[in-house]
């Protein structure tokens, strides 16, 4: 046995594998990334329910510009109010997360979009 959780059951409740995924991006960017994750994974959780997915309350987004950046180079760390983070499970392989993946970067609005992906259950 490899040590590895892959699922498991309790009189209520089925946990399975799966990947969350969570993503920062301006308020303004939430349906459209919405729309374009769901064309790819309906984000299905059980039989009943699809497009699951949670959102954070604004926050406050810290980064500074350099050699490469869109807005050019700066000296000065910027502070961009506003930003949430979505939160969603798809139980996909390799193929449909890269997908996701791949659909959250063509329509976010910054140039290198902070995305993470954790393998949980």
């Amino acid at each position: 046995m490899s040590g590895q959780l892959e699922e498991f059951n309790t009189a209520s409740v089925w946990m399975r594998k799966s990947h969350l995924i969570e993503v920062g991006a301006p308020l303004a960017d939430v349906e459209r990334i919405m729309a374009a994750v769901v064309a790819v994974d309906p984000l299905a959780v059980g039989p009943n329910y699809d497009q699951v997915a949670f959102q954070t309350a604004a926050g406050i987004e810290r980064y500074r510009p350099r050699a490469g950046a869109a807005a050019g180079t700066e000296a000065a760390v910027r502070l961009q109010a506003g930003p949430v983070t979505l939160y969603f499970e798809i139980e996909g392989d390799s193929l449909v997360l890269g997908a996701v993946i791949e659909a959250i970067f063509q329509v976010h609005s910054y140039q290198q979009p902070t995305i993470r992906v954790s393998l949980c259950l």
